[in-house]
């Protein structure tokens, strides 16, 4: 998995509703405490330099969150 800063910007989603939009490491503490279904469900958008995204997807992110814990 490419490095990821813990304080670039990012955004968690679970729901349909307004995404979380905060830090790698504040949305990998949000993930944390969504139940089974909802972290399932959710992905994470990484914002890189010069406008690039990557969306990781449930699996994906609890890769991350083992990387940078």
């Amino acid at each position: 998995m490419p490095q990821t800063d813990r304080q670039a910007t990012a955004e968690l989603t679970w729901t349909l509703h307004q995404p979380f939009r905060a830090s790698v490491a504040d949305c990998l503490l949000r993930w944390h405490t969504l139940d089974g279904p909802a972290r399932a469900r959710s992905y994470l958008v990484l914002h890189g330099q010069a406008g690039l995204r990557r969306t990781l997807d449930a699996e994906h992110i609890a890769d991350l969150a083992m990387t940078i814990g």
